[in-house]
Order: C-alpha cells, then structure tokens, then sequence
C-alpha cells in the first residue's frame, strides 16, 4: 500500500532511524528539501519493494508531535510543515 512518514528529526521518543525501517529501501529515489512553515523538511519520493510509493518527510527541530496549522490539541505542533494537509495531498494523489 501507499505510504507516508513523517518524522521529526528532533523526536526523543521515537528514533529517526525507524523512518527508513518502516519503509525499507525505495527505489527510484528523489529528494527535495523543503521549507512550510517555520521548518525544512527533506522529502524523500521513491518506490517500496511492492512497486508501491512512499514519501518521507524528515522534520529538522521537530519533536514528538504532530505537525499542523493548529494550537489546540495535545501534543501539535503550528511550526509546520502541515502534515495532515500533506497527507490528503498524498493519498488523493493515489487515486
């Protein structure tokens, strides 16, 4: 199935190095660095052993919460990038 991490790469709680074993190797790799928000965040497209796509966004100064454009809520965090609005764009893209 289609697949979206993301990771905050200053997470204490769950390790960075997860990111990549969640996914496994990908192939036909791309990377971009991008900045939404107040973060950058590289964002790495590629292909699963399935033949299905992925995306990894890898936060820089991102904790263990969940990135959005909202203050309300346990654990949000509004410094972005928007990680729901990126997940709706993902999966819509899928079809």
């Amino acid at each position: 199935m289609p697949c979206i991490v993301y990771q905050g790469l200053a997470d204490t709680t769950v390790a960075p190095g997860n990111t990549h074993q969640i996914t496994g190797p990908l192939t036909g790799r791309t990377t971009r660095t991008t900045a939404t928000g107040g973060r950058s965040a590289r964002v790495t497209v590629g292909t699963n052993t399935a033949g299905r796509p992925v995306e990894v966004w890898e936060v820089a100064g991102a904790g263990h919460a969940w990135a959005e454009d909202s203050q309300t809520g346990s654990f949000t965090d509004p410094t972005g990038p928007d990680a729901s609005a990126e997940m709706v764009r993902f999966f819509a893209a899928q079809g």
